[in-house]
């Protein structure tokens, strides 16, 4: 039993990670989380292995129906001070069931370029 316990043991980084939020996997075989905090959408950033990374782009941007009016919300995530997660600052109304369109940018300003994005069906 001691000689297993200490195989498992000495190679935690081999484990998968959890994902917090809704799980969207990326083209490069990376993670994103998409979650809420405090009604407004947050962007975690994982690696390979399902464990926190540093966010590898300026800011992403997130449209949703809006299930209280007609026509679509707009929201933009930047980064927060510790460089693994984008924030954004729109809030989202309940229900938490809907559509969401994020595209993730490179570069700022008028210079920005987007480079990935996704679709997903949020639930929270």
């Amino acid at each position: 039993g001691q000689k297993a316990d200490a195989k498992k043991s000495a190679k935690p980084e081999d484990e998968m990670g959890t994902i917090e939020g809704q799980t969207i996997a990326r083209s490069n075989g990376k993670f994103l989380g998409l979650t809420l905090r405090d009604g407004m959408f947050v962007l975690s950033f994982y690696d390979e292995k399902k464990k926190p990374a540093k966010a590898d782009v300026t800011r992403a941007t997130a449209r949703w129906n809006d299930p209280h009016a007609p026509g679509y919300k707009r929201a933009v995530f930047t980064p927060e001070a510790n460089g693994l997660k984008l924030a954004a600052t729109t809030f989202v109304r309940p229900p938490y069931a809907f559509k969401v369109w994020i595209t993730l940018l490179k570069g700022e300003g008028d210079a920005a370029q987007a480079v990935e994005s996704y679709t997903i069906d949020f639930s929270g």
